[in-house]
């Protein structure tokens, strides 16, 4: 296996004087956790508000479950809406913020929020660790710079959700796979097994850029097979695998809940239409720009042959693999390319270095320009997300939400067809409602092969329910049979500004 990287070789411009590349970092990190801490307090709806919603109710019922002084029907509301959803991964994000409140004494919306702003600095601290060991001082704060600093992934790194999380630990499971294959021990094969098992045990989908920055490295060596029989990579690989078998037994043989993990995943039929790409690049487009990812893949080939390109080339592999097993998902959803963003950064970061380190001027003019450099890339894209935020006040929303509960009783039960799932209503507005679906979670479940018959559905979904509460008039609008079934056949209980609801305990009959 090839050494590391004298400094000579790195030829960093940020190690004179020696002070400069950590007062970097610290700098990075205070503005990077500033640009993530305005309006903390804002409620969860700016950033994919279903999976953040989600949360806050989850880790509520964990907090209410054995809680004292409150009415047992907040208690036994709370519980079962914990209960009510679909265990995707272990909620531990939610339990890490239920004990926060148990510590502070209530729910604060922030507090999901810190954790998870939290976890994706500590990444950066990862992420400067691993490409001072691959790649140098210069990329490693350039990497770190654009990790912390990218809009899109200060705006996400906010989002009460595990993605966060599970990003963080992908980072620093390849820290520790980099330093067990430039250093082989047994304290180093534990370390990168315990770092890849808890990353898989975050959220499973870490597996495709994990497993694929192992195998970057390891082909590095030319030498599967003698590696095949090497007994630290067995103990690795038992390492990394046996929490996440742990949980899947969990919820196979007491949750019940391994076929929700895995229902509505893989669409292979989407490969071969020329629509999925276009989406799919959209939501790349996203969460990273053209300009920087033909940077990053500029910054992978600048790398000479071995450990370093190795890696982040396994990295963009396992993304790839990652992206046409989730086809629907990544063409439709965002936030599922965020494990893209360290590689993004480490890429460019790198190709940066290099252009900064080819300039022909003094070492002490380069210096002073990538510092400056550096400085005005990480504000102006700061400064963007501090604007886009600074626009965006969702307390009225909230305020609405639960003046339109007020017209209802605990015990009346409804069914919703409303943003984001129902899901604001059910964690501010306490209202037991289901959600009905809407014209994409039809087209989903139709492109997984199953078949949903309207009258049957419409019967399972309001059978003993009360009203049926319409906030989202223009999903209505797209589904003519569900508007016609109601305002032919339900009279109409209540209209106000944003709703409208149905009495379904009275159905007339045409005559």
């Amino acid at each position: 296996m090839e050494g590391p990287l004298s400094p000579a070789e790195k030829g960093s411009l940020f190690t004179h004087p020696r002070w400069l590349a950590g007062l970097l970092l610290v700098w990075l990190l205070a503005g990077g956790a500033a640009f993530r801490l305005y309006d903390l307090t804002d409620p969860p709806l700016d950033f994919h508000p279903t999976r953040q919603v989600r949360s806050l109710i989850i880790a509520r019922g964990m907090y209410f479950q054995n809680l004292a002084g409150i009415p047992e029907w907040q208690r036994e509301f709370a519980v079962r809406q914990w209960r009510a959803q679909d265990v995707i991964e272990p909620p531990i994000m939610e339990a890490l913020t239920a004990s926060a409140y148990q510590l502070i004494g209530g729910e604060a919306l922030w507090i999901g929020r810190l954790f998870s702003i939290f976890f994706w600095l500590a990444g950066g601290v990862g992420l400067w660790l691993l490409a001072r060991r691959l790649m140098g001082e210069d990329a490693a704060v350039w990497g770190v710079a654009l990790y912390l600093g990218w809009q899109y992934a200060i705006l996400a790194s906010r989002s009460f959700q595990p993605d966060p999380l599970m990003t963080a630990a992908i980072i620093w499971s390849l820290w520790g796979a980099a330093g067990w294959h430039t250093r082989p021990g047994w304290g180093r094969s534990v370390t990168a097994g315990l770092l890849a098992g808890a990353a898989l045990l975050v959220k499973w989908t870490a597996v495709f850029f994990i497993a694929g920055g192992w195998l970057g490295l390891l082909l590095t060596d030319g030498s599967l097979r003698r590696l095949w029989r090497n007994r630290q990579v067995w103990v690795i690989g038992g390492l990394a695998v046996l929490p996440g078998l742990l949980y899947a037994l969990y919820s196979a043989l007491v949750l019940n809940s391994l076929q929700g993990q895995l229902s509505l995943r893989f669409f292979p039929q989407m490969w071969l239409d020329a629509v999925f790409y276009l989406r799919w690049w959209l939501r790349l487009n996203d969460v990273v720009s053209l300009a920087w990812l033909v940077l990053m893949i500029l910054g992978i080939f600048c790398l000479p042959v071995g450990r370093a390109r190795g890696l982040l080339l396994g990295w963009a592999a396992g993304y790839g693999v990652y992206a046409l097993i989730f086809s629907y998902y990544v063409s439709t959803h965002d936030y599922y390319h965020l494990p893209l963003i360290p590689l993004a950064a480490l890429g460019a970061g790198n190709a940066l270095s290099v252009l900064l380190g080819r300039l022909q001027l003094p070492a002490g003019w380069r210096r002073g320009l990538g510092v400056l450099l550096i400085a005005l890339v990480f504000l102006a894209e700061g400064w963007s997300a501090r604007t886009l935020l600074k626009r965006q006040d969702f307390r009225p929303v909230v305020e609405q939400i639960q003046t339109l509960a007020a017209r209802f009783s605990p015990q009346d039960s409804l069914v919703s067809l409303a943003p984001d799932y129902s899901l604001p209503l059910v964690y501010w507005g306490w209202l037991n409602t289901t959600h009905w679906f809407g014209v994409g979670d039809f087209a989903l479940r139709q492109a997984a092969g199953q078949s949903i018959d309207f009258e049957e559905y419409f019967q399972n979904q309001t059978s003993g329910r009360d009203y049926f509460l319409v906030t989202d008039f223009e999903e209505l609008a797209r589904q003519p049979q569900l508007q016609a079934e109601l305002e032919n056949h339900y009279p109409l209980m209540m209209e106000g500004q944003g709703f409208r609801v149905y009495d379904l305990r009275q159905r007339k009959e045409l005559p």
